[in-house]
């Protein structure tokens, strides 16, 4: 996962070529790729090399979508919400599932005194 990591940073570094706006974006993207892989590493998580090629790829994503299709405010809401409904489903899927696995026992109170 870290080659795939890399090659998209200079995918990424690469479009630097076609003009300034991709400068703004690029050290973000890099620093959200490298943080989330650091972490789905160290915490063996491995959803989170997804969540961060999601939101590393977001911003390199929307700054083409407003550059080729005119899309507002960078495309940022566009990408980044798509990359956020996609964590929000994935996290409730996962509370959903420890919570049938292991529900809250009905004649015990929640608070003991």
């Amino acid at each position: 996962m870290l080659n795939v990591t890399f090659m998209i940073l200079g995918i990424a570094f690469a479009l630097v070529l076609r003009g300034p706006g991709w400068l703004n974006v690029l050290p973000f993207s890099a620093m959200v790729l490298l943080s989330f892989t650091l972490a789905a590493f160290l915490l063996d998580l491995t959803r989170f090399y997804a969540y961060g090629l999601m939101l590393g790829l977001a911003p390199i994503v929307g700054e083409w979508l407003y550059r080729e299709l005119g899309a507002a405010h960078h495309g940022y809401p566009i990408t980044f919400g798509i990359a956020t409904i996609v964590i929000f489903v994935v996290g409730l899927v996962k509370l959903l599932t420890i919570l049938r696995e292991d529900p809250l026992p009905a004649d015990e109170p929640l608070l003991q005194e």
